[in-house]
This record gives structure tokens, C-alpha cells and sequence, in this order.
């Protein structure tokens, strides 16, 4: 007798007690437990790594903020050079969708709507709403705050 079976289209759909292959047997549930707990303790031992003392693990990512709030920071002075850059002479004022639209911003910016987020988090501008859009936000005016002028 086969152990296959025939699908609807007449072609043979596969073993009929489970797949074709010839892996081992599921381990026994003792040492399947022993091995996930043996891969887990190097996470357990990361979690409880904040009552330790500073590792390179922690100053690596120490590193890494510095490096992100500088680059933050960085993008913050370019986008303020570029509000100035595209608004109309001594106005300190522009659209978003003219922002968005300009393609040394595109260039530039990782993220045009994070840094605006974070511009006006810090206090650098200003403009209505929690976030923009592109389309919907077009009309947006960004403003630089008076004592960044």
C-alpha cells in the first residue's frame, strides 16, 4: 500500500503520516529545556547587567548616544542654515513642503520630520501640530524662534 495520497489534480500530495524527511525525533523534553535554558543565560546575565559595574558593553553604547545626540545637534544647525537658506531673505520662516521638497534637505537630512521634532523639542522652532506630513502639511509654516535669530 502507498503512503501517499492523491490530491484532487490526480498528483501525489505526500506522505500521509507527516512530511518526507528523515530528521531525528523531537529531543526529549529534559534536554530541549536544558539547551534553551544554556542559550538564554547569556540575555538573563544582560538584564541583570545594570547593577554591575560600567562594562564595554555599557560604554560602547554610552559611545553611541554621544555620537547620536552630536549627529542630532548637527542636523538641528544644518536644518536652521537651511530654514534661513530657502525661506525669503530676513525671514526666518519656511513651508514645510518647500523644506520637504528642496533636494540638498533630501540630501542631507536621515530623517526631516524627526529632526523638526527634535528642533522644536529643544525649543529652535516652531510650527502647529505634533508632526508633519508631506502633502497634508505642505502649508505648514516653520518658524526659527526668535532668540535662535
Amino acid at each position: 500500500s502507498s503512503s501517499r495520497m492523491i490530491n484532487s489534480a490526480g498528483k501525489a500530495k505526500g506522505n500521509v503520516n507527516g512530511p518526507e524527511s528523515t530528521a531525528s525525533p523531537t529531543p526529549h523534553r529534559k534536554t530541549d529545556w536544558r539547551s534553551q535554558s544554556e542559550r538564554l543565560a547569556p540575555a538573563r546575565r544582560l538584564q541583570h547587567s545594570k547593577s554591575l559595574p560600567i562594562t564595554a558593553t555599557r560604554q560602547s553604547s554610552k559611545v553611541t548616544a554621544l555620537q547620536q545626540n552630536e549627529r542630532v545637534d548637527n542636523e538641528i544647525v544644518q536644518l536652521l542654515m537651511d530654514i534661513r537658506r530657502i525661506g525669503e531673505p530676513g525671514i526666518p520662516c519656511v513651508t514645510f513642503g518647500d523644506l520637504f521638497d528642496d533636494e540638498q534637505a533630501q540630501q542631507y537630512y536621515e530623517a526631516l520630520v524627526g529632526t523638526l521634532k527634535s528642533a522644536k523639542r529643544r525649543g529652535f522652532i516652531e510650527f502647529k501640530g505634533q508632526f508633519l506630513l508631506k502633502g497634508i502639511h505642505d502649508r505648514v509654516q516653520i518658524r526659527i524662534m526668535e532668540k535662535q535669530c
